[in-house]
């Protein structure tokens, strides 16, 4: 062989033995960055029996359980949690990869906050999933970049993982804030009576109109603007609570307000308005107004009288089964809903009014 052929397998060798250095090494740092959290939750989350947040001194602040097919806030007398951000979190924890590790050192821990719950100053939570092994000290977190520092409560290495974990300790972010959601297109008409001021009602004579009457206004005094009252039409569009207790706890609660809303299509909300001071609360009922329904009913002219009064049963039995499943939601349930939706719905005519 002469020198120029052993120069290429020289080379050749020498690609061959690089190239499988390189993808060794590769791999290597691929198996240590991408090695499960916890590799043993790996397609069990159906184990997990609930979430438990710990905050400041290591004390319980929220257990959300999961009940039947659903899941529960225990410091909220069982008031279904947003099962979305549950799932979210068992997902992200279960699916979760160590990026890089970080400091192994307890003195370290506080600039990551992942030192104890108990240590003065502690900043991060601690999660556990009952049913399973995870105990996770959860410090902070980037947003931008989705990644959270941790450290497993039993190891003293701690880790930037590939996911941002969410872990509140207000028992309130946990609850599933959706309370109605009627559009303002639907509100026929209204009847509000606030605490200290004359009541009043708003009404559309057919769904198109653009404004609601008010009566009674005050001799002398007339509507700030044609659409003064509209307001009151968008209170139900996207209600959500901020937070949730019993009726049984407002018994020694003033009901300063009322307030009832009523559908072209037959549904009544029915809304009391409490205060202690502090916060505002309301309460929810809702009924069908067969005769409000029957009224604003528009019949397809070209139906037979059969299909008209199969058309008009079914119409009228979705309402009734919409008012039902309000009730089951808020019966026995105060909740406060955002400041400027209580301004809406319980607006003194006053503020309806041009100023004398």
């Amino acid at each position: 062989m002469n020198s120029r052929g052993l120069l290429t397998l020289t080379a050749a060798a020498l690609a061959l033995i690089l190239g499988a250095w390189w993808l060794s090494s590769r791999n290597g740092t691929q198996d240590a960055t991408e090695a499960l959290l916890y590799p043993a939750l790996k397609n069990k989350l159906g184990e997990v029996q609930g979430i438990r947040v710990f905050g400041k001194g290591d004390q319980l602040a929220v257990e959300v359980l999961r009940e039947g097919g659903q899941y529960v806030v225990a410091q909220r007398h069982r008031y279904p949690a947003d099962s979305t951000k549950a799932k979210a979190l068992l997902v992200n924890i279960e699916s979760a990869k160590l990026r890089e590790e970080k400091t192994s050192n307890p003195a370290n821990y506080d600039a990551l906050a992942v030192q104890a719950l108990t240590d003065e100053g502690a900043t991060g939570t601690r999660i556990e999933l009952t049913g399973t092994a995870v105990n996770l000290v959860v410090g902070k977190k980037d947003s931008a970049a989705h990644t959270t520092y941790v450290r497993r409560a039993d190891d003293k290495t701690s880790w930037l993982i590939n996911v941002e974990l969410d872990t509140p300790t207000d028992p309130a972010q946990w609850l599933q804030r959706s309370l109605l959601d009627i559009s303002a297109n639907r509100i026929a008409e209204g009847t509000v009576e606030v605490a200290g001021a004359k009541g009043y009602t708003v009404v559309k004579s057919k769904a198109t109109d653009a404004n609601f009457d008010v009566t009674p206004i005050p001799k002398g005094r007339e509507l700030n603007s044609v659409s003064a009252a509209n307001s009151l039409s968008q209170v139900l569009t996207s209600l959500q609570l901020n937070d949730v207790r019993p009726i049984a706890e407002l018994m020694n609660d003033k009901n300063a307000h009322h307030a009832i809303l009523r559908t072209f299509d037959g549904l009544v909300i029915n809304i009391a308005g409490y205060g202690n001071g502090e916060q505002n609360w309301i309460t929810l009922s809702a009924s069908f107004d067969e005769a409000l329904a029957a009224r604003f009913y528009q019949p397809d002219p070209k139906a037979s009288k059969e299909k008209a009064a199969a058309d008009l049963a079914a119409a009228f039995k979705k309402v009734r089964d919409e008012a039902s499943a309000i009730n089951k939601q808020t019966a026995n349930w105060a909740y406060t809903i955002p400041a400027y939706k209580f301004e809406q719905l319980f607006k003194p005519i006053e503020q309806l009014l041009k100023t004398k």
